[in-house]
């Protein structure tokens, strides 16, 4: 009888220090996870400045408005950045992290309430134009978009 309780003994000791590496591991996991997630995203082309930084006033920007911890967002950024590089020439590109207190005007004066959101804002025709949602899917509505707008800024000279 002491050897079957000893052996009882034995094997929940042995299955409760399984049971908390498991725990560890899962708690490691889910920590890193949201590390991960709180990250900073990183900007992956050096054309793209904040929105004070626009230096040509004569090309419309594309704004990009942002938050580090919105998964949209951080799959975003690797288009913005392509298309950043493709329409350099065209437009200006530009991003505001909406929880930095030096971007707390802008973020209202364009009544942000989303992450990810784009516009156009072109300064030629003193206009702001939101983009819809869906372009911030992939990287050939976007385009489409960008080029769609190009065509109707001709007839606005």
């Amino acid at each position: 009888m002491k050897k079957i309780l000893t052996l009882i003994l034995i094997l929940c000791a042995g299955c409760t220090i399984v049971i908390n590496k498991r725990i560890q591991t899962n708690y490691q996991i889910k920590v890193e996870n949201e590390l991960k997630r709180r990250a900073p995203i990183e900007i992956p082309d050096p054309s793209i400045v904040t929105i004070q930084d626009v230096k040509d006033r004569r090309k419309p920007t594309i704004a990009f408005f942002y938050v580090d911890w919105c998964g949209y967002c951080k799959r975003f950024m690797p288009i913005y950045g392509e298309v950043a590089k493709e329409y350099k020439n065209k437009f200006n590109f530009a991003v505001i992290h909406c929880e930095k207190p030096e971007n707390e005007n802008i973020v209202k004066e364009f009544e942000i309430r989303g992450f990810p959101t784009l516009f156009i804002i072109d300064k030629r025709v003193n206009y702001n134009f939101p983009l819809s949602g869906s372009v911030t899917r992939d990287k050939e509505a976007l385009e489409k978009e960008l080029d769609k707008y190009l065509k109707l800024r001709r007839h606005f000279r």
